[in-house]
């Protein structure tokens, strides 16, 4: 299992953005040293106190700041009232040159209301845009020339320039939270960026399945993978880790749901989401959001080993820790935690030179 580092720069406590955005540099730094495989951050618009609308900026302010880390966007929003596929295919192929090879790409829809009608997305169009762009951008990376002529995109012979520096392009994974696109990720050989989207651990494990059962089939030369969002608080203790966290993960999962509702609510290929409105009751016990929802670690090294495990278990080779809102010094305690206690108990791919651990000991 690889562990990532997830975050979408939440402000604590009134920080501004310029220094909630500083931070987020010492906390990736910080990551890496510790042994974390990824950093990931997600596209947001207009989301007041969390939002990194431009990723490709902040991954390339990284880029020559490390030198091991992987950097994932978790997602690109595919709709071309918001980026054109060409665009990202280019962006990204210029960052893995910068970062000799370090960059993955993961595509979806718009999940938020916010961003729907500011740009003038259509709700409905947004998955078919979606599987045209992940075509468009494998065309882009793989064809001398490629073109393309469908519904949305229509593209006269051009070349890629520059072309991305992994081969045959960076591991592209598709958002995929319903029953219908893990089907579709594991027949285009794509990775799978899923969530339980606090629907419950049975959820999650529901998607794993489908998605795997479908990879079995497709044979990709290692292109599957089956990433998570997990939003987390690692802590000395089980208690403490509550104490910190547990009034924000619900204020977390409670927004959370209430946006899926009313996606499900306005949008018929939302449908699924439906069950958030049940779900809304089943957050208000801590026991039940921490153990049972599907998107969390919460405690001890000893806890969230456990609560990785499970994940594993069930299927997931990727998990992105969302660790964040927590406050600065919470977030580097946790991503310290994990490096020092966790990671090497889920991922002995990777060892950490002493040194390393040494300085971060000491502080």
């Amino acid at each position: 299992m690889q562990i990532g580092f997830m975050s979408e720069a939440e402000l604590f406590d009134r920080t501004s953005y310029y220094h909630r955005y500083q931070e987020l540099v010492r906390e990736v730094l910080t990551a890496e040293a510790v042994g974390f495989d990824l950093f990931a951050l997600s596209e947001q618009h207009f989301m007041h106190g969390a939002t990194v609308p431009a990723p490709e900026c902040f991954f390339s302010h990284l880029i020559p700041l490390t030198s091991r880390i992987r950097f994932l966007y978790a997602i690109a929003l595919t709709p071309h009232q918001i980026n054109h596929p060409l665009r990202i295919a280019e962006r990204v192929a210029m960052q893995d040159l910068f970062s000799n090879g370090r960059m993955e790409l993961g595509l979806g829809r718009v999940n938020t209301t916010l961003t729907i009608k500011a740009f003038g997305v259509n709700a409905e169009e947004t998955r078919d845009q979606m599987m045209e762009s992940i075509e468009v951008i494998r065309l882009a990376f793989t064809e001398e020339p490629f073109g393309y002529d469908g519904k949305f995109f229509k593209i006269p012979h051009r070349y890629l320039v520059p072309k991305p520096l992994q081969e045959p392009y960076p591991p592209l994974s598709m958002a995929a939270t319903s029953p219908e696109m893990q089907q579709k990720a594991a027949e285009l050989k794509l990775g799978s960026m899923a969530s339980a989207s606090f629907f419950g651990i049975d959820w999650l494990a529901k998607l794993a399945g489908i998605y795997w059962k479908g990879a079995d089939k497709v044979p990709a030369n290692g292109a599957h993978s089956f990433a998570t969002l997990l939003y987390t608080c690692c802590a000395p203790t089980d208690a403490m880790a509550r104490e910190i966290a547990a009034e924000a993960l619900y204020k977390t999962a409670e927004f959370s749901l209430r946006g899926y509702a009313r996606l499900a609510h306005h949008y018929p290929s939302y449908k699924y989401m439906l069950q958030a409105d049940d779900c809304l009751e089943k957050i208000k016990d801590v026991d039940w959001l921490i153990n049972e929802s599907g998107t969390l670690v919460c405690g001890s090294p000893e806890t969230c080993i456990k609560q990785l495990m499970r994940y594993r278990d069930i299927g997931v080779t990727k998990a992105l820790l969302r660790i964040d809102g927590l406050g600065h010094k919470r977030v580097l305690e946790s991503i310290e935690l994990i490096g020092k206690y966790v990671i090497p108990h889920l991922n002995t791919a990777y060892r950490r030179p002493p040194e390393i651990m040494e300085q971060h000991s000491a502080r």
